[in-house]
């Protein structure tokens, strides 16, 4: 499965020593990522089997997706802070950035018009605020 895939890369984004594992896990993960952020906008192909959003958002929470895409947003993300007021903060990894901005959108595709998991990863909300304030994470 996919989910468990993605499960597995996610050690591999905070190795320092093996530097060509970690970038394999960003392409990895960033991979899975786009994907299912594609099924749950209702990208799929509806002809071949592919599931509408309820039913997408259903399989993904069952499947633990959620707790996935936490783990990756909890891992550290340097910056560089801003010495303006009003400026973003630049982040030191751009690869990190970018793939957390991925989790970030999939997150939103998640939750969208499901108030049932909204509520599910409400108390997850300060975690994946900690990069706020980082330019290119939007």
């Amino acid at each position: 499965c996919e989910i468990s895939e993605l499960r597995s890369w996610v050690p591999y984004l905070s190795s320092e020593n093996d530097h060509k594992r970690k970038k394999e896990a960003l392409v990895v993960c960033g991979r899975l990522v786009v994907r299912w952020s594609n099924v749950l906008a209702g990208r799929g192909d509806k002809d071949k089997g592919g599931m509408d959003t309820k039913e997408a958002q259903a399989m993904a929470i069952n499947l633990d997706m959620h707790g996935a895409v936490l783990s990756i947003l909890a891992l550290p993300l340097a910056r560089q802070v801003s010495k303006k007021i009003g400026e973003l903060d630049k982040a030191l990894d751009g690869d990190r950035r970018d793939l957390f901005s991925l989790c970030h959108s999939l997150v939103q595709r998640l939750c969208k018009g499901n108030r049932m998991i909204q509520a599910l990863l409400y108390p997850h909300a300060a975690s994946m605020q900690r990069q706020m304030g980082i330019g290119g994470l939007d």
